[in-house]
């Protein structure tokens, strides 16, 4: 028979923990976005500096982006429906291909703002030394910022996770082992593929009662969306050699 060692309790406080984590550290990087684009913007303008200014603007695009994330947070919260039998997690998918096409124009439209320079360069004014304090204490508060997101993801490792979906499937009673699991994302969530290992002289409804009650802890303990179970033969060990007849 095996040990509950995790409360579900527990596994929901982590997984509140999580999302606000993941919450707070999107309004830390919105609140920080903000003051360095309205600052990069104001000094760029006052110091003719076009390079502060599409710096700042590429501050407005980060600071969009952490609102889409929000938004793509918020609506992926939502429960499965008809339409999204597998929930609305996919809303961060899409947030992500977005970001991507949006960081995508300010580097194209940077790009084109530099050639337009070097075609003419007599047209680029006078740059005053403030925007040169401006774009270092940019560079200081980017760095941190990337630190301290780098951090927030990293906390609770994938694969301590994944070991611990491990661990509660082997700790539901009847599951004798576990093999090829595999995971993939969807949004912020797993999707899990697993064999479990089950006693042999086991009926096929005693088998899939098992495999039932090893996907309700996993689905229950982790931020997991779904888990596709394959129920496998097992035999002790010392039976291997017993003739069948």
């Amino acid at each position: 028979m095996h040990t509950d060692l995790t409360d579900d309790t527990e596994s929901e406080y982590s997984a509140e923990e999580r999302a606000a984590a993941a919450s707070r550290s999107t309004w830390v990087s919105v609140a920080v976005n903000l003051g360095l684009s309205t600052l990069q913007i104001l000094v760029g303008l006052l110091a003719k500096s076009q390079a502060l200014m599409a710096d700042g603007v590429h501050s407005l695009s980060d600071l969009l982006a952490d609102f889409i994330v929000l938004l793509a947070s918020h609506f992926g919260k939502k429960d499965a429906d008809a339409e999204h039998p597998y929930g609305h997690h996919r809303f961060e998918t899409a947030a992500s291909l977005a970001l991507g096409a949006l960081l995508f124009a300010v580097g194209i439209g940077m790009l084109w703002s530099a050639f337009l320079k070097l075609e003419h360069p007599h047209s680029v004014p006078q740059v005053h030394s403030a925007a040169l304090w401006v774009a270092a204490t940019a560079l200081v508060a980017k760095e941190l910022l990337f630190r301290y997101m780098l951090g927030v993801a990293n906390r609770g490792a994938d694969e301590d996770e994944v070991e611990a979906i491990r661990q509660t499937l082997l700790q539901t009673a009847g599951v004798a082992g576990v093999h090829d699991l595999r995971t993939r994302k969807m949004g912020d969530m797993l999707l899990v593929d697993v064999h479990l290992e089950v006693d042999a002289a086991l009926s096929v409804e005693a088998g899939h009662d098992i495999a039932v009650e090893a996907r309700r802890q996993v689905l229950q303990r982790h931020r997991v969306l779904n888990v596709m179970t394959h129920v496998d033969p097992w035999r002790r060990p010392d039976l291997d050699h017993v003739p069948t007849r």
